[in-house]
């Protein structure tokens, strides 16, 4: 088991860099597209790192969240670009219901 703080992570908008301490970086990537860091970070769960990015525009489908690996089928890209909008249509209603009760 590895603690957690043999590891670095650096989120930049645009990159991803993560290493052991004392070693030359497991990742360094350029991301597809900008994230927020101040909301993105890492977990280590039963051996296994979990890395979750927050993405800076909301429903932009990324085909991957790295740069040059890896694509959605057009299937999937499909289906994740339909719950976005749903999910974001769900959004402005519920935004909108909340002023409702505010001047009603």
């Amino acid at each position: 088991m590895f603690p957690p703080s043999s590891f670095t992570a650096r989120f930049s908008p645009n990159m991803l860099k993560l290493a052991s301490k004392g070693n030359s970086p497991y990742l360094n990537h350029d991301l597809t597209c900008p994230v927020k860091t101040d909301s993105s970070f890492w977990t280590l769960e039963d051996d296994i790192m979990h890395i979750t990015l927050q993405k800076r525009d909301k429903g932009q489908t990324w085909a991957s969240p790295i740069l040059g690996e890896g694509q959605l089928d057009a299937y999937s890209s499909d289906l994740e670009q339909k719950r976005l909008m749903l999910q974001r249509f769900q959004e402005e209603v519920n935004d909108h219901n909340s002023y409702k009760h505010i001047f009603s």
